[in-house]
């Protein structure tokens, strides 16, 4: 067991080294919510002005990691951020049987009201129960519209791909990522050349296209959370700052462990021979150099940022479909944010999709796929019990509320004052329900209520 100082950091290691340390200890103590990740998906993705340093089957690919540690998407403020993010991609056939990715941040588990609309259609659609019959040792979880409504069920679970495709997708809920700047160590001329970072690929195929003959490359970006953090914290917690050392990485080709990971200069320094010794020539010894310090570094966060609701357009059918199933309001929601979105775009004297870079655009195979089929079952709304209005005493917030028209009788009925303090609207009401905040003006409601009084946007069930 390594020694340690007055300030609680191992022996070796410098201040620098103390947001690592704390990271592993980090994943250390939360390491039950790294399960097993599952199949990993087959995305081909190419960024024609973006370079790659994919990892490789049984053979190590040697790098040095450039900046923090990875952050949540959503926790970054700065949109030129460099640092390593942490984001779910997600990837969806469209209505036109095309392949879309999709960025979208984590879960909120504070307020699940305020989760990505990907996240609540994809609870709503695979609603569950807890199963178990006399004889079982665990209980099972029962669907509650697996079999009412098939294909969407399916798309939640698989994004509508077909066959071999679906069997891996991941669905509503994608993939947990990590997307990172790095130094390729094979390739020390590109860098030289370039002075730039390569960003770190799952994987790179090449494609042929069909009608002009020419090959490209695609790469699988980022590398799933699950399991390359875990072996992160062990390096964190025994060196520290990745910064100061290159590390070797290879895909396993089996589910556990996916993927290994060591300390590369150690290794060579200590000539241990699991990193084998035709390697050692490419790893570096010692801290990054001036000039690798001054490498531009691709602005991850304005890359792979939270995709617009705009592009989730692209499955207006689906969502018209869900809608119409679950008598739930989703399209109308990404309706209104796209409307806002737009609005911003013209102002700020942007194009249609806001200037969106390359990144927010997924490669598509000309491979067409079933249509979802027309979803004609309804799933009966439950009945609640609703408060009387007394029409003496009927009040109108019309002219103050933007979200007055789309509230029901009965939630009118509990809006019993409308008051402005600090320019902010807040509304009183006389309902025992929990209050929640609106996702997208915060402005308080009752829980069961099914659009906001303030602004008008509509609520899931």
């Amino acid at each position: 067991m390594s020694q340690v100082d007055e300030q609680g950091l191992p022996e070796g290691m410098s201040d620098d080294d103390a947001e690592f340390l704390a990271a592993a200890r980090q994943l250390e103590e939360e390491a039950q919510d790294f399960g097993g990740s599952g199949g990993n998906g087959n995305s081909l993705e190419e960024y024609r002005n973006i370079a790659y340093l994919p990892l490789k089957s049984k053979d190590w690919v040697i790098y040095r990691c450039l900046g923090k540690i990875p952050v949540a998407i959503d926790k970054i403020t700065d949109p030129k951020s460099t640092q390593a993010i942490e984001i779910n991609k997600v990837e969806l056939m469209s209505d036109k049987n095309k392949k879309n990715t999709y960025y979208i941040p984590d879960r909120n588990k504070s307020n699940p009201k305020k989760d990505h609309v990907f996240w609540r259609i994809y609870d709503k659609i695979t609603e569950f129960e807890w199963d178990k019959k006399p004889g079982d040792l665990k209980a099972s979880k029962v669907y509650r519209y697996e079999h009412a409504f098939p294909a969407l069920f399916t798309f939640a679970q698989n994004g509508g791909f077909p066959g071999k495709q679906g069997e891996f997708a991941r669905g509503l809920k994608g993939k947990r990522i990590v997307i990172q700047n790095v130094i390729d160590r094979n390739d020390p001329q590109w860098h030289k050349e370039h002075q730039h970072s390569k960003l770190l690929a799952r994987t790179c195929s090449e494609y042929t296209d069909k009608k002009t003959g020419e090959t490209k490359l695609f790469y699988d970006l980022g590398i799933s959370t699950f399991g390359y953090l875990t072996l992160w914290g062990s390096l964190w917690q025994n060196y520290g700052n990745w910064e100061k050392y290159d590390v070797a990485a290879f895909r396993t080709g089996v589910t556990q462990p996916a993927m290994k990971l060591l300390n590369a200069s150690e290794y060579k320094t200590k000539e241990i021979i699991e990193l084998p010794k035709k390697f050692w020539p490419q790893v570096v010894v010692g801290p990054l150099t001036d000039e690798e310090i001054k490498y531009e570094r691709y602005e991850i966060a304005r890359l792979f940022g939270i995709s617009t609701y705009t592009k989730i357009l692209n499955i207006k059918e689906r969502l018209a479909a869900i809608d119409e199933a679950f008598n739930t309001h989703f399209l109308e929601e990404v309706q209104d944010y796209s409307s806002e979105e737009k609005k911003k775009w013209k102002e700020e004297g942007k194009d249609e999709e806001g200037g969106e870079t390359t990144s927010s655009k997924s490669i598509v195979k000309e491979e067409k796929a079933p249509m979802e089929e027309k979803v004609e079952e309804k799933v009966e709304k439950p009945v609640s019990r609703r408060a009387v209005a007394d029409e003496t005493t009927k009040k109108d917030f019309s002219t103050i509320l933007k979200g007055w028209a789309k509230l029901s009788e009965a939630e009118k009925a509990q809006i019993i004052d409308v008051e402005q303090v600090d320019g902010k609207i807040v509304v009183k009401y006389n309902s025992k329900k929990e209050l929640v905040d609106c996702p997208k003006c915060n402005s308080l409601s009752p829980e069961d209520f099914m659009a906001c009084p303030s602004c008008g946007a509509r609520f899931s069930v």
